[in-house]
């Protein structure tokens, strides 16, 4: 008769230099570089789209004057070959 393990749990380890914690910091750092970097990246990102989003705007708005313009002339100059 004997006793057999199946399996276990740690619940704590660790060791008199706090070797283990170190290597967790080094990981640590690294995870958090990553996400300032992709923030960062992100907001880059963002940021271009929406100037070309405001750019397009201008585009569309000047085009939509400039159109108003060319009939307001025509108009006129309609106006004015029919009163002569």
């Amino acid at each position: 008769m004997g006793i057999s393990v199946v399996s276990y749990t740690l619940k704590d380890v660790h060791d008199e230099q706090d070797y283990l914690r170190s290597l967790g910091k080094g990981r640590t750092a690294q995870v958090q570089r990553d996400a300032r970097v992709g923030e960062a990246e992100a907001k880059r990102d963002a940021g271009i789209r929406e100037a070309r989003a405001r750019q397009e705007q201008v585009s569309a708005q000047l085009l939509s004057e400039e159109a108003t313009a060319r009939a307001q002339r025509d108009f006129q100059v309609a106006q004015r070959s029919s009163t002569s």
